[in-house]
C-alpha cells in the first residue's frame, strides 16, 4: 500500500472518497509547511529525508483516516443488524399485540356470558324463592281466612248459645 501511496498521493481508495475540499486543505498544508521550512533561516533545499518524513505523516494520517472509515463501517454494519433485530422485535410485539386483543376480547365475551349467566342464576334463584314466599303467603292467608271465619262463626255460635244460656238461667231464677 506504501508503494501505490508513494507513486500517487492524492489517491481516493474504493473504502474512503474525500471530499474536494480535502485535497486542496491538505496540498496548502503541505506547501505551506515546505515553504515555512526554505523560509526558516536554513539555505538547504527539500531532502528526500524531509519529503520522506512528510509523506509518512501523510500516510500515517491517510491510513488512520482510513481506519476511522472502516470502523464507521464496521459500526454501520452493526447498525443495519441492530436494526434487523429490531424489526424482528417489532414483529413479536406486534403479534403479541394482537394476542393481547384476542385476549381482551375472549375475557369480554367471558364477562358477558358469566353477567349472563348470573342474571339466570338470580332468576333461577329468585322463582322458587317466589314461589316459596307465595306458598307461605298463600298458607297464611288461608289460616288467617279459616281463624276469621271461624272466630267469626264460633263468635256467633258462642254468642247464641250464650243468649240461649241466659235466658235459661234466667227462667231458673237465679237471679
Amino acid at each position: 500500500m506504501n508503494t501505490i501511496l508513494t507513486r500517487n498521493i492524492p489517491l481516493i481508495t474504493s473504502r474512503l472518497c474525500m471530499g474536494k475540499g480535502f485535497y486542496k486543505r491538505f496540498h496548502a498544508t503541505f506547501k505551506r509547511t515546505m515553504d515555512e521550512d526554505q523560509c526558516s533561516g536554513n539555505a538547504s533545499h527539500i531532502t528526500w529525508e524531509r519529503f520522506s518524513d512528510h509523506h509518512t505523516q501523510y500516510t500515517n494520517r491517510f491510513s488512520a483516516i482510513e481506519k476511522d472509515v472502516s470502523a464507521l463501517g464496521g459500526m454501520s454494519e452493526a447498525l443495519v443488524r441492530l436494526g434487523g433485530k429490531v424489526d424482528k422485535l417489532e414483529d413479536k410485539v406486534d403479534k403479541l399485540e394482537g394476542k393481547i386483543h384476542t385476549e381482551f376480547k375472549t375475557l369480554g365475551a367471558k364477562i358477558e356470558k358469566h353477567n349472563g349467566m348470573m342474571v339466570v342464576a338470580w332468576c333461577m334463584l329468585l322463582v322458587p324463592l317466589a314461589m316459596v314466599c307465595g306458598k307461605i303467603g298463600y298458607d297464611w292467608y288461608e289460616d288467617q281466612s279459616r281463624k276469621i271465619f271461624f272466630f267469626f262463626f264460633t263468635s256467633r255460635i258462642s254468642s247464641k248459645s250464650k243468649k240461649k244460656k241466659r235466658k235459661k238461667k234466667k227462667k231458673k231464677g237465679f237471679y
